[in-house]
């Protein structure tokens, strides 16, 4: 009798031992990682909400959600219960983009087996406009011949397109606009074409441009077309580096440092005398390329007196436009 018991806990005790033992964990499985949302007209916001389902026995945590370039959360669940479906909604400004894009967004959840999600947002931005060239840039000397940037704007469907006003943003930069004429139009357009003229002063200010041409037209939903600008007035003398800083030395000798002078415009021009403002800091020049490209050597007599000194190097030139440069020196003698 004692051996049937005993043989028959054995029994039970094995049968145990072979059954799987269920993992009380969350699981995570996305519905439809991927959403395609078709074709879209530029400027539109795509908006959509995926679905995370919780298969597991425990509750599923969202720790954070990330996205890609182009493409922001705007919410989502932390917590999803067993057996139940949460969202991660997401947003899409299709503003900056044209044609096919895909942008992603990246779920971190506490499911051990699949802790990051990778849902994607498709879609094929259409204009509802064209703008060729789609951006100006303007690279030129001060002083130099006007520069113009040239461009066609139409409707990318039937609807009539009218051009209202076109604004710049630098009082150097003229812009007009006209109806464009048979001749200019481009064949993959309509009929109706519109000439967007922008002209860069001589006189224009040397530094970087980076802006918009600001195009106002009729058309519901587009009646401001922006027109990237950019590029940089470079000055007729550069000098490399900016500025002469000797830094902290103690002098035994004549110590001297070097400056690269580059005339950028398309005329000659000489660098016809250099010199300092500072007792001590004598300035020479060095023709390297006639008329393009000189060296001034800025050497510190060794009976300079110690402590901080500051001034400037004034070099002047041959060019009506920048008849005078100067660089600050600095430095300190120990």
């Amino acid at each position: 009798m004692l051996q049937t018991r005993l043989f028959s806990l054995a029994l039970v005790f094995l049968a145990l031992a072979g059954s799987p033992v269920v993992a009380q964990e969350a699981r995570a499985v996305p519905v439809a990682p991927i959403y395609d949302a078709g074709a879209v007209d530029k400027g539109e916001t795509i908006r959509h909400s995926f679905e995370i389902r919780n298969v597991g026995t425990e509750t599923l945590r969202i720790r954070d959600v990330s996205s890609s370039c182009g493409c922001a959360v705007a919410e989502f669940d932390r917590s999803i219960e067993p057996g139940k479906s949460g969202r991660v909604v997401t947003t899409v400004e299709t503003g900056d983009f044209r044609g096919p894009i895909a942008k992603a967004v990246t779920v971190f959840t506490d499911d051990t087996a699949n802790p990051r999600i990778k849902l994607v947002v498709k879609a094929d931005i259409r204009p509802k406009f064209e703008l060729q060239p789609v951006y100006a840039r303007f690279v030129v000397v001060v002083g130099e011949e006007h520069l113009t940037s040239e461009h066609l704007l139409w409707a990318s469907d039937a609807t009539p397109l009218e051009v209202t006003a076109v604004e710049s943003p630098y009082g150097f930069l003229g812009v007009s606009h006209r109806e464009a004429t048979a001749e200019e139009r481009r064949s993959e357009g309509p009929d109706k074409q519109w000439k967007i003229v922008l002209t860069l002063a001589d006189d224009a200010p040397v530094g970087p441009m980076a802006d918009y041409v600001r195009i106002r037209t009729n058309r519901p939903g587009s009646k401001l077309i922006n027109l990237p600008v950019s590029g940089f007035v470079r000055p007729v003398i550069a000098v490399r580096p900016r500025m002469a800083d000797f830094g902290r030395r103690e002098l035994d000798g004549p110590y001297s440092a070097f400056l690269e002078v580059e005339n950028l415009s398309s005329a000659t021009v000489d660098v016809t005398s250099a010199e300092t403002d500072i007792t001590g800091v004598v300035a020479d020049i060095e023709p390297i390329d006639g008329g393009k490209k000189f060296r001034v050597r800025l050497t510190l007599d060794p009976g300079m007196e110690k402590g901080l000194f500051s001034g400037k190097l004034r070099l002047e030139t041959s060019s009506r436009l920048q008849p005078v440069v100067e660089v600050d020196v600095t430095g300190t003698i120990l």
